[in-house]
C-alpha cells in the first residue's frame, strides 16, 4: 500500500498570523518499509503524521492512498480499517482491559464478539503479552506492555499503514529496543508501511529510510 504526497502544504491560520507547518512536500511511502522522520520541535513532523492519518486535510496539494485521494474517503473508516496511529502516551482506554482495548476497533468493524476476542488474544500473544495480563487495566501494565497492547490493537484492526509518534519516547532502553524490533518486523515480515516520528537516533538507525524535516520541508536518504 503506497501513500503519495503531491506538493502538500498545511497552514495554520490564526487570527493574527499564518504558520506553514508543512511546506510543499512531495514524497511516496511504500509498504514493506520502515521510515523514520526526525527534526526539531516545530519542524512539522507531527502535522505531517496527522495529514497522513487523515486527521487533517492539506491546505494545498493532495495525499493519495493507492491512488485514491484521502480527501474523498470516509476518513473515520480510513483510521478504523487501514491506518493506525501509535502514540507516545499509548492512548489506551483507561477503563478497558488490555484485551478489551484490542477488541475495540474490531467491534467497530462489526466483528462477532467471540471472534473479536479470539483475535485480540492472539495479537496480544504475538506481542509477548502473557495471558494473565489480558484482563489487566492499562495502569496495571508497564509502559512497554502498554505500548505493545497499542501495537496489538493496530495489528488486530488489520491496518496496512502504521504511523507512530515517538513510540519509544517514554520507555526505557530495553522496552524501546523491543518496540523498534516489532516495528521492523511489521514492515519487513508483514509488508506494512511503517512511518515513525522520533527524536531518538537509535530508532533512526533501525530504519530502511531516514527522513528529516526542517521548516516544513522533507528530505531523506536510504539508511
Amino acid at each position: 500500500m503506497n501513500i503519495q504526497l503531491q506538493n502538500v502544504t498545511y497552514t495554520y491560520a490564526g487570527k493574527y498570523q499564518r504558520v506553514t507547518a508543512v511546506d510543499g512536500v512531495s514524497y511516496t511511502f511504500h509498504d514493506g518499509t520502515l521510515y523514520t522522520i526526525m527534526g526539531a520541535s516545530g519542524s512539522g513532523k507531527s502535522t505531517l503524521l496527522s495529514l497522513l492519518a487523515g486527521l487533517k486535510l492539506p491546505t494545498e496539494g493532495e495525499i493519495t492512498l493507492d491512488e485514491q485521494p484521502i480527501r474523498l474517503m470516509d476518513r473515520s473508516a480510513l483510521r478504523r480499517d487501514t491506518v493506525s496511529v501509535i502514540y507516545q502516551d499509548f492512548n489506551l482506554f483507561p477503563l478497558l482491559t488490555a484485551e478489551e482495548n484490542v477488541c475495540y476497533p474490531l467491534r467497530l468493524q462489526k466483528m462477532d464478539k467471540e471472534k473479536a476476542l479470539e483475535l485480540a488474544r492472539q495479537r496480544l500473544t504475538d506481542m509477548g503479552i502473557r495471558e494473565s495480563y489480558f484482563r489487566k487495566l492499562p495502569n496495571q501494565l508497564s509502559g512497554g506492555e502498554q505500548q505493545r497492547v497499542a501495537i496489538a490493537r493496530a495489528l488486530a484492526a488489520g491496518s496496512r499503514v502504521i504511523l507512530a509518534d515517538e513510540p519509544t519516547g517514554s520507555l526505557d532502553s530495553d522496552n524501546g529496543r523491543m518496540i523498534v524490533e516489532t516495528l521492523q518486523r511489521l514492515a519487513h515480515q508483514e509488508e506494512r508501511c511503517v512511518i515513525v516520528v522520533t527524536h531518538d537516533p537509535k530508532v533512526a538507525e533501525a530504519a530502511d529510510i531516514r527522513l528529516h524535516m526542517q521548516d516544513g520541508k522533507l528530505s531523506g536518504e536510504e539508511a
